[in-house]
C-alpha cells in the first residue's frame, strides 16, 4: 500500500486507476473517480502480488524487497528509489546486490544509488552512510596516491576482505600503513638527509630508533608532515608542510629513544636545512642576534646552550621530561 501511494501521481491518477481496474474487484462504487478506484483496490485486494502486478507489471525481486523494508513506512522518495533500482536497466548491478541485502533502509538505498561501479559492493552499502560516500571517493584517491601500483581489483579485494564489524576507517588506516610512496617534493635537499618516503622505511626507523614514528602515518598520508634522516649521526627530523609547497623545521629532531641531539649537531642540521630551502625559526637565523638576552625576557627555550646545561643537570634525555624534574635544580 505504501509503495502504491508513494508512486502515485496525485495530479493525474488516471494511469494508476486504469492499471488497478484490471484487478476486476467487485463492490466498488459506481461511476467512481480515479482516486476512489485506487482506494477500493488497496482495501479490497487480498493478494499483495496481484496488486503490485496490476500496478507495475511483473518486477523481479519486488516482493522480497518489500518484505525487508520493515513495518514502518519509508519516505516517499525511498519507494521511488526502490522501484528505480529494480526496474531501470542501468541499475542491474544495484538490483542484484539489493536482492542479497538482509534488510533495506532509506540510508542503504541512498548509498546504493550514490556508489558507482566497480564499487557497488555489499561491504560498502553496509558500512557507508550517504554522507560518507564522498569521503570514500577521497579515500580511494589517497590510497591510489600512496600506492600507485594497486589496481582496482586490489582495492576491491581489500574491501571485501574486511572482517565483520570492522569499519572503513580501519580499512583506510591499513592501506596507509602499506603505502609504497609518501609523495614528498624536497628539491635541493642536501645529500646529508634521506627522506623516509615509504611505510616500510618508517617502520624500520621506528624500530631502529625505538620511537613512536609509526604513529605519524596519518599526518604523512595527508601531506602535512614528512621525516628525513640525518646521515652523519642518527637523527630523525620532522618537517612540516606549509603553503606554496614549502617545508619548515620547527626544531623537532630526535635521536635514538627520542634523545635530544647536542647543540653542535642541531646547528649543523639547521644550516644544511636552511641551505636546502627548508624554513627554520627566525631565532636560528636573522633574529639570532637577540638570543643572548632572551632569558632576561623570560624566553629560555631560545638559549640552546642553556637547554643543554639543564638537560645535563637533570639527567633527562628530552625537553618533554623537564616538567617532571624537581624545580629546585632549574636555573
Amino acid at each position: 500500500m505504501f509503495l502504491v501511494l508513494a508512486s502515485l501521481d496525485w495530479v493525474t491518477p488516471e494511469a494508476m486507476a486504469m492499471n488497478l481496474c484490471n484487478l476486476n474487484i467487485e463492490g466498488g462504487p459506481s461511476n467512481a473517480t480515479p482516486l476512489q478506484v485506487i482506494s477500493h483496490a488497496l482495501v479490497a485486494c487480498r493478494r499483495v502480488r496481484d496488486l503490485l502486478d496490476a500496478a507495475y507489471g511483473p518486477v523481479d525481486g519486488l516482493i522480497g524487497a518489500l518484505k525487508r523494508l520493515g513495518d514502518d513506512p519509508l519516505p516517499r522518495g525511498s519507494y521511488r528509489d526502490l522501484m528505480s533500482v529494480l526496474t531501470e536497466p542501468e541499475h542491474r548491478v544495484r538490483a542484484k546486490l539489493l536482492m542479497h541485502m538482509p534488510n533495506i533502509t532509506t540510508k542503504k538505498l541512498t548509498t546504493l544509488l550514490w556508489l558507482e561501479e566497480p564499487f557497488i559492493l555489499k561491504e560498502l552499502v553496509e558500512r557507508l552512510a550517504p554522507d560518507d560516500v564522498a569521503r570514500f571517493w577521497t579515500a580511494v584517491r589517497i590510497v591510489n596516491h600512496l600506492s600507485p601500483q594497486m589496481t582496482t581489483d586490489d582495492l576491491i579485494g581489500s574491501i571485501k576482505s574486511l572482517e565483520p564489524g570492522s569499519s572503513l576507517r580501519t580499512w583506510l588506516q591499513n592501506q596507509v600503513r602499506r603505502a609504497t610512496e609518501f609523495p614528498v617534493a624536497l628539491p635541493g635537499l642536501d645529500k646529508a638527509f634521506v627522506p623516509l618516503t615509504t611505510a616500510e622505511a618508517i617502520r624500520g626507523k621506528a624500530l631502529e630508533y625505538r620511537n613512536c614514528l609509526k604513529s605519524q602515518f596519518g599526518e604523512m598520508a595527508l601531506g602535512r608532515k614528512c621525516f628525513v634522516e640525518y646521515q652523519p649521526c642518527p637523527v630523525i627530523i620532522e618537517l612540516t608542510a606549509l603553503s606554496e609547497d614549502r617545508w619548515a623545521c620547527f626544531d623537532k629532531m630526535y635521536g635514538p629513544r627520542n634523545a635530544r641531539p647536542n647543540s653542535a649537531t642541531r646547528c649543523a642540521i639547521l644550516q644544511k636545512l636552511r641551505a636546502s630551502g627548508i624554513l627554520i625559526y627566525a631565532h636560528h637565523a636573522g633574529a639570532s642576534r637577540w638570543n643572548s638576552v632572551a632569558r632576561w625576557l623570560g624566553v629560555c627555550d631560545y638559549d640552546e646552550e642553556a637547554l643543554d646545561d639543564i638537560i645535563d643537570i637533570l639527567g633527562v634525555e628530552d625537553l618533554a621530561d623537564i616538567d617532571a624534574a624537581p624545580s629546585s635544580v632549574l636555573p
